[in-house]
């Protein structure tokens, strides 16, 4: 089974799931070290400008919608506002998160498995209708869209 596993992960198939969560780490060095940079420049360590290191690493992830997410993960359904979102996300970082001890850092995790495998379906949805050629560029613009 091991084997087997492996053999998926490295298939053709696992190619755009690669290439969107390649796009993402770039996306998260890059942050991680523009982070660093401001606080040197302005003279504020950088450790001391935020939190903790994982804050460092994972805030930029932590915007909008997910600090509601993460709220829930950790706290529940305790809100008439955090109803307004559907529990599966939630309850898979809080899983998550017993093992990492850290939702944040499990939400990155976790987003990050779900857009590599949500990458290999856009493409084998967009590949009957567009080609090889149309389906890789529907996986870029999509992995390069800030918000996707």
């Amino acid at each position: 089974m091991g084997l087997d596993v492996r053999r998926r992960l490295g298939s053709r198939r696992a190619e755009p799931g690669w290439t969107l969560v390649g796009i993402r780490v770039a996306y998260w060095v890059g942050a991680a070290l523009a982070l660093l940079w401001l606080p040197l420049r302005t003279g504020i360590a950088p450790f001391h400008a935020y939190e903790a290191r994982t804050d460092l690493l994972f805030n930029t992830f932590a915007q909008w919608d997910a600090q509601w997410f993460v709220h829930i993960a950790d706290h529940g359904y305790d809100s008439k506002q955090a109803t307004s979102f559907f529990p599966l996300y939630p309850l898979l970082v809080h899983g998550v998160s017993l093992v990492l001890r850290s939702t944040v850092v499990a939400g990155v995790l976790v987003s990050l498995v779900a857009a590599g495998i949500a990458a290999v379906l856009v493409v084998e949805i967009a590949r009957p209708l567009l080609g090889p050629g149309g389906a890789r560029d529907t996986l870029l613009l999509v992995a390069l869209y800030p918000l996707a």
